[in-house]
């Protein structure tokens, strides 16, 4: 059957099956940061795996797409602990969020960091999906432990000093990354993107650089202690 999607560049017609899932409706969309609106309610990952049947969407019904909301110029550590617990849908681009505290969080999903500040900044044991940080400074910011899947984008970001210890960074893009002095020890880039990327007086103990893509990277006084690669 026919589903249309109203968004940003008009009305659009999907071919689903009658079985479809909020899911295989969001997988159609090309920005993985939009959901979905059907008669005043907002559906996103958390119900993704309703069926289209059970929420009365059958052939011809139009969805609108919701785009992310919009993060404020500043953040203090008061509107962290706001978020009680769940982050998801935000737009940060540009935003101000150093030398904050957001471990408390426990869950950030897809959203956008794009040219945010993170310096010194601590994320530890954060489970990230589908997170963009292009062009973002994270200069001195803790992310022990956290975890990004769907592949993090960290495009031209500042990273030096990170801390990475242990962090699953599975297929993340790292190209025109600075890496300076980051603690990567443990970490999981296996799969990554490393194309231009300064690694300079890293520390790349117990890496696992498994079918990583590296082209064109800096490597002076790196520490490569039993590194897999």
């Amino acid at each position: 059957m026919q589903v249309y999607i109203r968004g940003e560049d008009g009305l659009k017609a999907y071919e689903v099956q009658p079985d479809a899932k909020i899911f295989d409706i969001l997988q159609l969309l090309d920005n993985r940061y939009l959901r979905l609106r059907h008669q005043g309610q907002v559906y996103g990952y958390k119900n993704s795996e309703i069926l289209l049947s059970d929420l009365g969407i059958g052939a011809e019904f139009v969805l609108e797409t919701v785009p992310p909301e919009k993060g404020k110029d500043r953040y203090i550590q008061e509107d962290i602990d706001a978020f009680d617990g769940l982050m998801d849908y935000i737009d940060f681009t540009g935003c101000d969020l150093r030398d904050l505290d957001l471990s408390g969080i426990g869950l950030i999903k897809y959203c956008i960091f794009k040219n945010v500040n993170f310096e010194r900044s601590k994320f530890v044991c954060l489970d990230f999906t589908g997170a963009d940080f292009t062009g973002a400074n994270l200069r001195g910011a803790d992310l022990r432990c956290c975890t990004f899947l769907r592949g993090a984008n960290f495009t031209g970001a500042n990273l030096a000093s990170a801390i990475l210890h242990n962090t699953n960074l599975t297929s993340a893009n790292f190209t025109n990354a600075d890496l300076t002095g980051a603690d990567l020890r443990g970490a999981d880039i296996a799969y990554a993107k490393i194309i231009n990327t300064d690694l300079t007086r890293a520390d790349l103990a117990d890496t696992n650089f498994t079918t990583a893509n590296i082209v064109s990277i800096y490597l002076e006084n790196v520490k490569f202690t039993k590194a897999e690669s």
